[in-house]
């Protein structure tokens, strides 16, 4: 049986020959070096495939991948074909959205990921609310290669176990409809009566608002668990849509019964996927959640997710507010990394080809081009580096080239695209990821902002930008 993480190889080719032909030949030419004119796109492409197969080149690919990239591998696997969005969430404590986007995008050069465009619900479309995402993939001819890290999934959700479990999570629960009488200050700020008009449970007459004591009393008829599910829901969709409102009058509590619903099976799901004889770290927490997210399905095919508009950080912080969750100590957990290979065997490759270059006959120019290539993982063999099509696009400047760097910060803030930074910092290089905003003058600097700091060019040592992907028009 075919296995759901890969697709087939035929739909693969489908996505990679039916790229407009720059961005084909662009993703090409880094690995399949000079190519023969006139351009045969199929043949080009058939050639490819023979050499990303050969069992030499699949080993490299394999031993290239390091901790990061295994990780992104089973996550994406475990999301199942997500956005750049749900990836970036997923890993919002580890990897920043620059960072993770020039990974990506080494991967995609790599052929360990592609892109598909795939239909989703906009908020802001009505009923012609369909509009279009990118979502990456894995390769299907390097499934052999890829498997064992698509099942590492453990690896994403660190805990560890603890000999005494603590009482059941429903013995344990408190009754939430309480906390509205006997709040704390701390907890009136969050506990907005307001929720519980939201659920139904009262209602504005005469400028005043009153409990539907009927109503309530129903309420109070299901399980504390079901109830304290459906009064964090009320209170996260409170926060999210009317914390910043004076008047409440018009909340109509038909409109969130969907609203309502959605959150509270995934804070049911969540709080049962939590054992309380286990710790969890606070990345773990929000990455169950980001997965349970990307579990949801709208009621109907016109109906947005709200839960896409809350992050883990703040569903967590009200399940903590509530009693619903406790924040406890925790214990890195070692992770069983034995199918990453070692580090120093991604050194030792990348060492064996820069020794190849230096043999080679090349101009400076070329040599740096190349030597950027080896550090990228992307040559797999000698013949690439003896056969390589090099085209110069400046991406990076270092050092004295003060023009260059400045060039290079004004295309990306044109762009919004990413940047790399490294800078000396005490002596010691200090590297910076993030979406530059503005070049700044002060007093006689000229710097970067970046990543909530101001940075003079002058004292940057290499400034590179990030590429987006050549994936833009394959659809699903």
């Amino acid at each position: 049986m075919k296995n759901e993480t890969f697709q087939t190889i035929s739909f693969w080719k489908s996505v990679i020959l039916s790229m407009p032909d720059n961005s084909f030949y662009e993703l090409i030419r880094s690995t399949a070096g000079k190519l023969k004119t006139p351009l045969n796109k199929q043949k080009i492409f058939d050639d490819l495939i023979a050499f990303l197969t050969r069992s030499d080149i699949q080993k490299i690919i394999h031993d290239y991948i390091d901790q990061t990239e295994a990780n992104i591998i089973a996550a994406a696997a475990l999301l199942n074909e997500p956005t750049f969005v749900q990836l970036k969430n997923f890993f919002i404590d580890e990897i920043n959205a620059a960072r993770l986007q020039d990974i990506i995008f080494n991967m995609e050069e790599r052929f360990i990921f592609y892109r598909v465009l795939s239909d989703k619900v906009s908020a802001n479309k009505g009923h012609d609310n369909k509009v279009s995402e990118s979502k990456l993939s894995l390769n299907p001819i390097f499934e052999q290669i890829l498997l064992p890290f698509t099942k590492n999934k453990d690896v994403l959700f660190p805990s560890v176990h603890i000999e005494k479990s603590s009482p059941s999570k429903k013995k344990n629960q408190p009754k939430l409809l309480d906390l509205f009488t006997e709040q704390t200050p701390e907890q009136e700020a969050k506990f907005s009566i307001h929720a519980l008009q939201i659920l139904g449970l009262y209602y504005y007459e005469d400028n005043n608002l009153i409990p539907d004591n009927k109503r309530i009393e129903g309420f109070k008829t299901l399980e504390t668990e079901k109830q304290n599910e459906q009064i964090a829901a009320a209170l996260l969709i409170f926060n999210h849509e009317f914390k910043k409102r004076t008047s409440f009058k018009d909340i109509l509590p038909p409109l969130f019964r969907g609203k309502i619903y959605e959150i509270a099976v995934l804070i049911h799901s969540f709080l049962n996927s939590i054992k309380s004889d286990y710790q969890y770290p606070e990345a773990t927490l929000k990455r169950m959640i980001e997965y349970l997210k990307t579990q949801s399905k709208p009621l109907d095919e016109y109906c947005v997710p709200i839960i896409n508009d809350l992050n883990a950080e703040t569903i967590i912080e009200m399940l903590r507010l509530t009693g619903l969750i406790k924040k406890t100590k925790f214990q890195e957990a070692s992770a069983d990394d034995s199918i990453i290979p070692e580090n120093k065997k991604i050194n030792e490759l990348i060492e064996n080809f820069n020794l190849t270059l230096e043999k080679l006959k090349v101009s400076a120019a070329e040599k740096n081009e190349l030597s950027a290539r080896i550090n990228k993982k992307l040559i797999l063999c000698e013949s690439q580096l003896k056969n390589a099509d090099i085209r110069f696009e400046k991406l990076e400047a270092r050092l004295m080239d003060y023009a260059g760097k400045q060039m290079i910060a004004k295309q990306a803030i044109s762009d919004s695209a990413p940047l790399e930074i490294n800078l000396l910092s005490s002596g010691k290089e200090k590297q910076i990821f993030g979406f530059p905003r503005a070049l700044q003058k002060d007093g006689n600097n000229l710097c970067l902002v970046i990543e909530n700091q101001k940075i003079p060019l002058a004292k940057i040592s290499l400034i590179r930008r990030i590429k987006s992907s050549l994936f833009k028009a394959a659809k699903n």
